[in-house]
């Protein structure tokens, strides 16, 4: 089988090394050139997926796509490009290959510390996830109304991957700010919801090997917390000359328990079922270089 990953950075490296250890055949797509090369056994392509002229050149035999980009800024039409334009273009230049798009839980709009799984309905007020919503919806009722709703193809069975605060090596920052800032008192009880980076990529993996899987997928792990007990952790697990040049935490954040319960019910198993024990790897490797 041979998937094509859009966006081949932070997390679309981790997938597509995955795969190709699992024995898939892939093809990564980024607009900018890499730094390094690709993990072996990947065939990279520098291509902007929003020109037809770019996605022309790619291979035409793709079963599986990912839709794993980032938008190049935050701007109304940054999230169109990135979402709603891209899912278009790749619906269009591979009407047979099933789809899965990496979205992200800001399109819930609970903030209320209401538990949100994967049936919660998701408003997406603000005008960037509005651009989110808008590429899951498309995604979901293209293959609805496909003309041929009879046809055995992969693309009748679109997955929406809505993944949480992503973090992972590298991307410290909210663990870094708790570990030197103190929380104002009205942020203590909110709570929030982390995946990391590689049990995202697994997920994905996860949802690639299991083909007649379609709908939406909440990508968090399954003990959101508030956040002061994540607070209370950093300030005595992080030695902080590990994670120096920290800013304070950002504020309004929304309070809500994200949980994949589509995913605990298939049984997928997390890697990091609780930030401390994704965190803690992450502290461990930082500490030994």
């Amino acid at each position: 089988m041979k998937i094509l990953i859009v966006g081949y950075g932070y997390v679309g490296e981790a997938l597509a090394s995955e795969l190709v250890d699992a024995g898939y055949q892939v093809v990564a797509v980024r607009r900018s050139e890499l730094s390094q090369p690709p993990h072996r056994g990947i065939e990279f392509r520098q291509a902007d997926a929003t020109r037809s002229d770019h996605l022309a050149r790619l291979p035409d035999d793709i079963d599986q796509i990912v839709c794993a980009v980032a938008p190049d800024g935050r701007t109304e039409a940054h999230y169109r490009s990135a979402y709603p334009d891209l899912v278009s273009a790749l619906t269009s230049r591979f009407p047979h290959a099933r789809l899965l798009l990496v979205s992200s839980t800001a399109v819930y709009e609970q903030s209320q510390a209401e538990v949100v799984d994967d049936h919660a309905p998701a408003a997406a007020t603000s005008e960037t996830a509005a651009q989110i919503k808008c590429a899951e919806d498309y995604l979901l009722d293209h293959a609805r109304s496909d003309a041929e709703p009879l046809r055995e193809t992969l693309s009748l069975h679109p997955v929406v991957i809505r993944a949480s605060g992503i973090y992972g090596p590298g991307r410290t920052r909210l663990i870094a700010a708790l570990a030197h800032y103190d929380l104002d008192p009205e942020d203590q009880s909110t709570w929030t919801s982390r995946v990391h980076r590689d049990d995202l990529a697994s997920i994905i993996a996860f949802l690639i090997k299991r083909p007649n899987l379609r709908g939406v997928f909440n990508a968090s792990d399954p003990n959101p917390c508030q956040l002061k007990e994540l607070s209370a952790w950093a300030k005595t697990h992080v030695d902080k000359s590990l994670l120096a040049g920290a800013s304070p935490p950002s504020r309004n954040r929304k309070s809500r328990r994200i949980m994949p319960q589509r995913l605990i019910n298939l049984g997928y198993r997390f890697r990091y079922p609780k930030f401390s024990d994704g965190y803690q790897h992450i502290l461990d490797e930082l500490s030994i270089r």
